[in-house]
């Protein structure tokens, strides 16, 4: 596969020239609870969000506004054994008989949830998490795209319901409006 440095975030420590790795996932929907899983829980699988397996989402079915919901995500939860290529950007969805959601992740543990160790990420399981979380090596956040094509750094203490919500497309819980009988 040939590198493609556009899908990595050029402050990423282990973002190295000629690597398939990729550091920009897209958003296959959030909650506390998946919608399935594999590998006993490790991964997780959503079905709300605007980028998921073998689905064609359109604006008409982002009906909390596409402005408030995340389209893609930064995150540094990728296998960095670039000879397994699991986690590049032209990555399949599924390898051999394991189920994986590869390039795309969820809202569901909160932005940088996870230690990561700058120097040898390789003896961290990532695969076991990248599928539930984003983050970055900014301090205190990660990037991420709307779905209006819009970008804004979120913070990593964002209460986790409005995360929640922000990374679903369709829980009509949308964060920019007050309920009907308070609007003035």
């Amino acid at each position: 596969m040939q590198p493609n440095d556009s899908f990595k975030c050029p402050t990423d420590p282990v973002s190295a020239e000629g690597t398939n790795y990729i550091t920009y996932f897209g958003v296959q929907g959030g909650g506390a609870e998946p919608a399935c899983t594999s590998q006993s829980d490790a991964r997780v699988f959503f079905d709300n969000g605007v980028l998921m397996l073998n689905e064609n989402i359109g604006f008409k079915e982002i009906t909390d506004g596409s402005s408030n919901t995340f389209m893609i995500g930064e995150s540094r939860y990728c296998d960095q054994s670039v000879d397994s290529g699991w986690c590049g950007w032209a990555s399949a969805a599924k390898n051999g008989v394991w189920a994986l959601p590869i390039v795309l992740a969820a809202g569901m543990e909160p932005i940088n949830a996870f230690s990561y160790n700058d120097h040898n990420p390789v003896e961290h399981k990532l695969l076991d998490f990248q599928s539930r979380s984003f983050g970055s090596h900014h301090p205190g956040g990660a990037h991420f795209a709307l779905s209006d094509g819009s970008l804004q750094f979120v913070i990593e203490d964002l209460d986790v319901i409005t995360y929640y919500q922000r990374a679903a497309r369709n829980d009509a819980d949308r964060t920019d409006w007050e309920p009907e009988d308070e609007r003035g």
